[in-house]
């Protein structure tokens, strides 16, 4: 789902409510700032174990969320570093 509308609906944390109904309002780049650092507060949790984390965490972690833009993007990244050794 990528309408931000629908995704705000099915949400149930403000902070992402207010960054997804506000995502193509013109806005202050200030603003953005402090909506994306209340989301990543309010939703981060568990976030720095990530920092350190390695490929097979991520992987792992987005399968989970079922989260398959950033399971390509992992692949694609893997596939771009193997190209550069081999």
């Amino acid at each position: 789902m990528f309408a931000p509308e629908r995704l705000a609906e099915l949400t149930s944390s403000a902070s992402a409510q207010d960054l997804l109904r506000h995502r193509r309002a013109p806005c202050d780049a200030e603003a953005v700032r402090r909506s994306l650092r209340q989301f990543l507060i309010d939703e981060g949790a568990g976030i720095c174990a990530l920092e350190h984390a390695d490929w097979a965490t991520f992987v792992e972690r987005f399968g989970e969320t079922s989260n398959k833009v950033a399971l390509q993007t992992l692949r694609q990244e893997e596939e771009s570093q193997a190209g550069y050794l081999g």
